[in-house]
Parts: structure tokens; C-alpha cells; sequence
């Protein structure tokens, strides 16, 4: 659990859950082997993978996919953000968004569909 914001340059990568209470963002992936619960804004240049849920207080930002076995979700007013780096004729194949249900407030991104 981290308190404070998490900023990284690189990537950011765990065997479990990652849980920050400020906002987290990283020049490169996300990738937890559990859930990822952000106080804040969760953020990536590439791609945020989680084999649990992807959760944030404020909005979900990823350069290009998300994917996640559970349900992605954002803050009340907040949105879901994929492929914000890549030219949207190829979100199809680099922006996509999995998860188990079609996260509300889907603003970007090609909607894979889900684990159901």
C-alpha cells in the first residue's frame, strides 16, 4: 500500500495487488498479478494489466490497453481511457479493453469484450 503518489518512469509490475491511495502513474505498463485499487488517477503510457480488478477514484488513463479478469472502473465523473497514444484506425489492434463486464464511462479504446 502506498500512501503517497507513485510515479515511475519505467514500469510498474507486482506478483499482487497494487494499492495506492494518491495517484499512480508509470512512463510505461502496470501490471499486478492481483487487483490494482488507485485513490486518484491511475496512469500508463503503455498498457495496464491486471489479473483482478482495475479500480480508480479518479480516471483510468492508458496510452494503449487495458485488461483486466474483473471489472475496470472509474470515479463518479471520471472515465475509462484506452489508447490514448495510438492512432484510432489501429485501436483494434493496440488499444484494446478487456474485462469482465464493459466499463461505464468507456470514453476510448476498442472494447474487446469481456471474460463472461
Amino acid at each position: 500500500i502506498a500512501q503517497g503518489p507513485v510515479r515511475c518512469g519505467k514500469g510498474i509490475g507486482a506478483g499482487g495487488v497494487i494499492d495506492g491511495r494518491e495517484p499512480v502513474r508509470a512512463g510505461h505498463g502496470i501490471e499486478a498479478g492481483g487487483s490494482i485499487d488507485c485513490g486518484r488517477h491511475l496512469e500508463a503510457g503503455w498498457g495496464i494489466r491486471s489479473r483482478g480488478a482495475i479500480v480508480a477514484e479518479g480516471a483510468n488513463k492508458a496510452g494503449e490497453s487495458l485488461h483486466a479478469e474483473e471489472e475496470i472502473r472509474a470515479g463518479a465523473g471520471y472515465g475509462v481511457f484506452a489508447g490514448l497514444d495510438v492512432r484510432v484506425d489501429a485501436w483494434e489492434a493496440s488499444a484494446k479493453v478487456f474485462a469482465g463486464a464493459k466499463p461505464e464511462g468507456l470514453m476510448s479504446g476498442w472494447w474487446e469484450g469481456s471474460a463472461a
